[in-house]
This record gives C-alpha cells, sequence and structure tokens, in this order.
C-alpha cells in the first residue's frame, strides 16, 4: 500500500519589520513562532522573510520577538492557501 500525502495544506509567509518616519526596515534573525494545533518556530532570513510549509488549515497566532521588541497577529488559513502576513514590531514591555 502506498502512504498519501495530504494535499489539504496550507501555507504561510511573511515579513517581520519596525516602522518609524522613513518607513518600514525589516528585522533578519528575528524569532518567529506559529501556534496552533501545534507550535512551530523559525528565523527570519537577511531580509526579514520567513515562511510555514504544510501546515493544517484553521487559525493560528503568528508571533516575532527581536531585541526588546515583540508582535502577536492572528491569522486564519484556508486549505490550499498560501496566507500572506506582514508582522510591525513594537516595544515590548515586560
Amino acid at each position: 500500500m502506498v502512504a498519501q500525502i495530504p494535499v489539504s495544506t496550507a501555507f504561510v509567509q511573511g515579513a517581520v519589520s519596525v516602522e518609524d518616519a522613513k518607513g518600514p526596515a525589516y528585522i533578519s534573525h528575528a524569532y518567529v513562532t506559529l501556534k496552533g494545533a501545534a507550535t512551530l518556530n523559525t528565523e527570519t532570513d537577511e531580509n526579514g522573510k520567513f515562511e510555514f510549509r504544510q501546515l493544517q488549515p484553521g487559525t493560528y497566532t503568528v508571533e516575532a520577538a527581536a531585541q526588546g521588541l515583540f508582535a502577536a497577529e492572528l491569522l486564519t488559513v484556508e486549505t490550499g492557501e498560501t496566507a500572506q502576513i506582514s508582522i510591525n514590531l513594537k516595544p515590548a514591555f515586560l
């Protein structure tokens, strides 16, 4: 019997930035966490971009953090969809 790969997956692609009077500055090596049915972690690349692949459709919390900055966004992804998200970091308060 051959195992089948589920086709009912979704993807998330995004970017992490901070914004000032000059506009957004993308943050490399920011920590990004995707929380939903499972918790996944990654880091942004040198251009501030990240992605999560082969996710189950559903609602997720996407958190990003870097050097005293933090943000969280709620995101819903559908089957076969590549959801795009931009996360703008703000100062983290303890």
